[in-house]
């Protein structure tokens, strides 16, 4: 799913796109390109969703970043 969300936001949208390959990851990464916005998933990584948001919110750095978290069923 991340291949398709980072072609779709590059090709449609002509957004920069970086990937962080785990949510440990995540949080660092934002602190160093302090990104336009992120978008992040729910049920994925070492962490949750929820708890990666907690730590997003917790550096001033990151704080007013905004988030959008998704989720999706595979059937």
């Amino acid at each position: 799913m991340q291949g398709v969300i980072q072609a779709c936001l590059t090709t449609f949208a002509g957004w920069n796109v970086r990937v962080a390959n785990s949510t440990l990851e995540g949080v660092p990464q934002a602190i160093l390109s302090q990104p336009e916005v992120i978008i992040g998933e729910v049920s994925v990584g070492e962490i949750d969703g929820w708890r990666f948001l907690k730590q997003l919110r917790t550096p001033p750095a990151t704080q007013g970043i905004p988030v959008a978290i998704l989720t999706y069923a595979a059937s």
